[in-house]
């Protein structure tokens, strides 16, 4: 097998599960840390218990937004399953990237998305025209990397988010294809972020669940005269409705995810 060939997936698969280190980052007993490649950061059992941890090399650049991500540090973040002898592998409940910056070079959309955070955090505008939804999607998304290829609908509780280590937003955000009502596992948390000095850009996402919204749409929902004006409301209403709640009306709690952020640190 040649470098190149053997380069497609590099995959270290260092899975630690219920085996991570408590530390005082966060002062408490059910806290993990991992340190991996000078990135490390901790979080709480609600957040996971098993890491995986990849290097993904990166996809070929001309698949395009949405079929390609850049090469990055990949912490893969799921849950050991209470079954001794589980018929698959736990699903991943989300995850933290570590891109560094030069190697975005070639992969269309990046560079646009860390210019478009470089911008936020350098003019610090209210993030709240941002949680408006309007006819068209386009306008008024935030940065999101990876692209996915999907719509972002709507985004609430935006918030700059500084720490020493990094700066960057943090918000819910829904990826969909279609309008259909919101149900309550749309929902994603995820923080935006561009390292200290500059380098390196952190995404980290997890999905979250919650009983805010209905787990499916009601059987005596009206499809044919669900219109433009309706969905528009309705997504604008559920915006309010993230922002009035409380941390802990989401699984895992926005404070533990907050508490996560604060914890990246860079050690070269």
């Amino acid at each position: 097998m040649s470098i190149n060939s053997m380069s497609i997936v590099i995959r270290l698969f260092v899975v630690i599960a219920l085996l991570l280190t408590a530390t005082p980052v966060l002062a408490q007993d059910d806290t993990h840390t991992i340190s991996f490649d000078g990135f490390r950061f901790a979080f709480t059992e609600a957040v996971a218990s098993q890491v995986t941890v990849q290097h993904y090399p990166g996809g070929a650049p001309d698949i395009g937004p949405g079929g390609a991500d850049a090469p990055h540090l990949r912490f893969e973040l799921s849950h050991v399953s209470r079954d001794p002898m589980p018929a698959a592998p736990p699903p991943v409940v989300g995850d933290v990237r570590v891109y560094q910056i030069a190697d975005m070079a070639g992969y269309e959309g990046y560079a646009e998305r860390v210019e478009q955070l470089k911008a936020l955090l350098a003019a610090r505008p209210d993030l709240q025209p941002y949680e408006v939804v309007v006819e068209n999607l386009t306008e008024n998304t935030l940065p999101f990397l990876p692209i996915l290829p999907a719509g972002q609908l709507l985004r609430a509780r935006a918030e700059y988010v500084d720490t020493p280590a990094v700066s960057g937003i943090s918000y819910l955000v829904v990826y969909r294809l279609d309008v259909s009502p919101l149900l309550s596992n749309d929902f994603m948390w995820t923080f935006q972020g561009l390292s200290a000095d500059g380098s390196r850009y952190v995404s980290a996402t997890l999905r979250l669940s919650t009983s805010l919204f209905p787990a499916e749409v009601s059987g005596d929902f009206d499809w044919v005269n669900w219109t433009q004006e309706q969905w528009i409301a309705a997504f604008n209403e559920g915006i309010a409705t993230l922002n009035a709640a409380r941390p802990s009306d989401f699984g895992p709690s926005l404070d533990d995810l907050a508490a996560m952020v604060n914890s990246f640190a860079f050690s070269d």
